[in-house]
């Protein structure tokens, strides 16, 4: 039984075969992500490629939510006005502050350890980070 709105998406398969299994893992394209994890034996497997309906495998899920959808990013940059030694802990308060006023649909990257993070600007430091959002494919 077919339950739901049907969602098209661009999917990649990869088929991998041994003795005890054969496991098939299938992506979104788009989105970048793997959402199914099938297992079976080998047996079913040969049952399912002879047209044997609804063979039993195990099956693991993850990021459903996302198919049919791609990961948007941009920038912000914003001053700091803190120490040297809370600076990047101020930085995490400050973007996600930031994202909840200006852009509450983007989660901010929390790293902030990549080299150019922070930076000198008019005699203030400034720091630099990533923002992300999951929005429909058009």
């Amino acid at each position: 039984m077919k339950t739901g709105t049907p969602i098209k998406f661009t999917a990649g398969v990869t088929i991998l075969c041994s003795k005890e299994a054969v496991e098939l893992h299938i992506e979104d394209r788009d989105a970048g992500i793997r959402i199914l994890e099938l297992k079976m034996t080998p047996e079913d497997f040969t049952a399912a490629l002879g047209r044997l309906a609804f063979c039993p495998a195990e099956a693991v899920a993850w990021g459903l939510d996302k198919v049919g959808m791609v990961l948007e990013h941009d920038k912000i940059i914003f001053p700091l006005d803190c120490e040297w030694d809370s600076q990047s802990d101020f930085a995490r308060a400050q973007a996600v502050r930031i994202c909840q006023l200006d852009h509450p649909d983007w989660t901010p990257e929390m790293s902030f350890s990549s080299q150019d993070s922070f930076f000198n600007r008019d005699g203030r430091m400034w720091a630099r980070t990533t923002i992300r959002r999951w929005v429909p494919k058009k």
